[in-house]
């Protein structure tokens, strides 16, 4: 049995959550439902996006690819439930989806499970959700799974409303690994400001419709370089404040620098690293040798910083740093550690 990995979706991520959901609605008008009907408009990012923020919506992944999206939220709807209902702590399933090309692995049921294992775990003493009300089949699929059918609210507004429970109980979830990255601050870099090529316009706004940085940071001093997808020449790493990176080897087992745009990880070009079982210490393109990582301070404390392979990295702008007008100046940028899953 394949392992996933399931982690909450990140703002980056909206589109990816809209792919997942648009995909199973046109699958679903395809065999006659009118199930998420609307559904451009019905799962729009300004719609989504404070379910993001809220870390309600999670996202199942398949090595790279991310194959279910499932939402889990803490509070019902006041039109389909009662007001004792409501006081009782409870979870509330919704948007579940599963890609085509996983159909058939019961994913959905998996989530779900997982979900009544998450309920529980939360404290929760039932997991709920309501169901479009002119789907049998899928009303079959929740009573099939030992889902209880609590009764049918007809809001002529409303196109779901029959409503479904089961007690939240924990479970061993099997195939499926939920994944909370926990940051570790590893110091405060000094960086310069870069302005990235006109040719990368694109940094300002991502398929989501989310900001994006305006310029690059390049650390004073050591590591890290790579092989310039475009120049064809070792170049300095351009750090964007905020987003991921991550070395992994490519599909030729080349270490490789790739960052996260929109969701997705993109190659950024391979990592200049030293042959042989020291493939994480960076090599100078200038001089051919071993090149010591930038320094790093941590209470008063300077120390290289050594990037580990399957390992992530995040930077963020130094409280009182302020890069967001012209003149670009020097500033200090924090770096946080994640450790990635493995894949």
């Amino acid at each position: 049995m394949s392992t996933y990995v399931l982690r909450r979706a990140e703002a980056d991520e909206i589109s990816v959550v809209q792919d997942l959901l648009r995909e199973a609605a046109r699958w679903l008008h395809q065999r006659g439902y009118d199930q998420w009907d609307q559904a451009p408009q019905r799962f729009s990012a300004q719609r989504l996006r404070p379910y993001v923020e809220r870390g309600e919506v999670w996202l199942l992944w398949d090595a790279d690819r991310a194959v279910a999206t499932i939402t889990v939220e803490f509070e019902g709807d006041p039109e389909f439930w009662t007001p004792d209902e409501l006081a009782e702590p409870a979870a509330y399933v919704a948007k579940l989806a599963v890609a085509r090309s996983h159909a058939g692995q019961e994913l959905g049921a998996r989530l779900l499970a997982w979900a009544r294992d998450y309920a529980a775990r939360q404290g929760a003493e039932w997991v709920r959700l309501d169901a479009w009300k002119t789907n049998p089949d899928l009303h079959a699929y929740y009573r099939d799974r030992g889902w209880q059918h609590v009764r049918t609210v007809d809001l002529a507004h409303r196109r779901s409303g029959a409503l479904f429970q089961l007690p939240a109980e924990r479970a061993e979830i099997d195939g499926i690994v939920e994944y909370h990255p926990q940051p570790r601050r590893l110091g405060v870099l000094q960086t310069r400001p870069s302005v990235p090529a006109s040719d990368r316009s694109a940094l300002y706004a991502d398929t989501a419709g989310n900001w994006r940085p305006s310029h690059q940071h390049i650390t004073e001093g050591g590591a890290p370089w790579v092989v310039h997808r475009w120049l064809g020449r070792p170049v300095e790493v351009g750090w964007l404040p905020d987003y991921r990176y991550r070395i992994a080897a490519d599909a030729t087992g080349q270490w490789t620098l790739y960052v996260r745009e929109g969701g997705r990880w993109h190659h950024e070009g391979p990592v200049l690293t030293e042959p042989g079982e020291r493939e994480d210490v960076m090599r100078d393109p200038r001089t051919g040798y071993p090149a010591q990582g930038p320094w790093l301070t941590n209470n008063g404390t300077a120390t290289r910083w050594t990037l580990k392979r399957g390992h992530e990295y995040v930077l963020k702008h130094a409280p009182g740093e302020d890069n967001t007008r012209a003149p670009l100046s020097a500033c200090r940028m924090i770096v946080y550690e994640l450790v990635a899953p493995a894949s």
